[in-house]
């Protein structure tokens, strides 16, 4: 994930964007439509005390908030990238032509993907999946409640968020010794 975060030029207008989107994406689980449909008020919501990202419509025609907890770093980047870009409202993750030049319209999922290929790990050209499913397996490393994670990303069924998550090695979460209590 930290590779595929430092890919993008941060210099150019469009690898900005897409270090915005990429970061955006790792930090919350959003879906590739429901990343590119955000709008800029879409990025402020509340899930009780916790900011979240608001998902107007998501698979299903379904409404969900996706709080960023510690991984609100991933806003500073979104605001660099529309500070740059003159964004002040409506879709926060506009097209950039070849000149530079923002345009007017938002990118389309064809574009993320795309432009997501630009940024391979590994050898290993990157989905817009492949960054839903490491949101879902970082957090579950984490600690994160597995019916959390399945709310987060949006899915009906927990089985659907076990398949992202993979293989779930309780052994992988067995703390290490060290301690001596006797």
């Amino acid at each position: 994930a930290n590779t595929l975060l430092a890919a993008p030029d941060r210099d150019t207008l469009a690898g900005l964007r897409d270090a915005a989107i990429i970061s955006l994406a790792l930090a919350t689980g959003l879906r590739a439509a429901e990343l590119v449909a955000l709008e800029v008020d879409d990025l402020h919501g509340l899930l009780g005390d916790e900011a979240a990202v608001i998902v107007r419509e998501g698979k299903g025609c379904k409404q969900r908030l996706v709080p960023y907890g510690e991984l609100v770093g991933a806003l500073d980047v979104v605001k660099q990238w529309m500070m740059r870009a003159g964004i002040t409202e409506g879709p926060v993750f506009l097209g950039v032509n070849n000149k530079g030049d923002v345009l007017d319209k938002a990118i389309s999922t064809r574009t993320y993907e795309r432009r997501l290929k630009r940024y391979p790990v590994a050898d290993r050209r990157l989905t817009t999946h492949d960054l839903r499913r490491t949101y879902a397996k970082q957090r579950y490393v984490e600690g994160m409640d597995i019916l959390a994670i399945r709310d987060n990303l949006g899915h009906a069924d927990v089985k659907t968020t076990q398949g992202y998550i993979g293989t779930l090695d309780v052994s992988a979460r067995v703390p290490a010794g060290g301690l001596r209590f006797v």
